[in-house]
């Protein structure tokens, strides 16, 4: 039958590597206080969901895969964060519990 489409899903992004008006990184410290300040908004309650990761993978140049890559080593080894699936971050969150967190 006849179904009307729900809502269409959301990811935020918290994090864009890149420096747009260089073509390059944004730099280390700024990856790294970008995704500071997003696990920050999910533990006060400013944002729910994964902490966002945007990637330009066709305009990468080397320093922008060096960073991308501790940015993924430092994910993979924290005890407090985990990769989640594409599925898992979108999808609907519980009434009691928003399972698309990928902050522990």
């Amino acid at each position: 039958g006849d179904t009307a489409p729900g809502p269409l899903p959301r990811v935020d992004v918290d994090i864009d590597v890149m420096d747009w008006s260089v073509r390059t990184s944004r730099g280390l410290a700024a990856i790294d206080a970008q995704a500071a300040e997003g696990v920050v908004r999910r533990r006060d309650g400013r944002a729910g969901g994964p902490v966002g990761l945007m990637t330009h993978h066709l305009d990468h140049d080397a320093t922008v895969w060096d960073h991308v890559s501790a940015l993924a080593a430092l994910i993979a080894t924290h005890p407090a964060a985990a990769w989640v699936s594409i599925d898992a971050a979108l999808a609907p969150a519980e009434e009691d519990r928003d399972t698309r967190w990928a902050t522990r």
